[in-house]
């Protein structure tokens, strides 16, 4: 078969489907770490299960969706912008500077969208 890979399970005794090494030895190899405890199936102690209902979901997946838009759209609108921004200021060496204002400008305000959602939001 080409391209494809055989699993096989090694015999307890050393002896998997290579055999033992040719002085008659076997080598064995142990485990680095014991194998991790399931995890809960449900809440711990103290914690409380919240079920959270699909129209609250699908929500937040309309806010996630419009905050991607918008970030999309952004970027489409200073790309498209950006050539008329340095024939306006009359050559390619102060594109810099228009980019490092967007750049700036944006970092700025991010900070305020976040705490406008911690106000509004709760």
């Amino acid at each position: 078969m080409v391209g494809g890979i055989t699993l096989v399970k090694d015999e307890p005794d050393g002896t998997g489907p290579d055999g033992p090494d040719p002085d008659g030895t076997t080598a064995t190899v142990e485990a680095a770490a014991p194998p991790l405890p399931p995890p809960p199936a449900g809440p711990g102690p103290g914690q409380a299960a919240v079920e959270i209902s699909p129209r609250k979901v699908r929500m937040v997946f309309l806010g996630l969706m419009l905050t991607l838009l918008l970030a999309a759209l952004d970027q489409m609108i200073v790309a498209t912008a950006l050539p008329r921004i340095v024939g306006e200021l009359h050559g390619l060496e102060k594109m810099s500077w228009a980019v490092t204002a967007y750049l700036l400008a944006s970092t700025i305000v991010l900070p305020l969208y976040g705490k406008l959602g911690d106000l509004f939001g709760r």
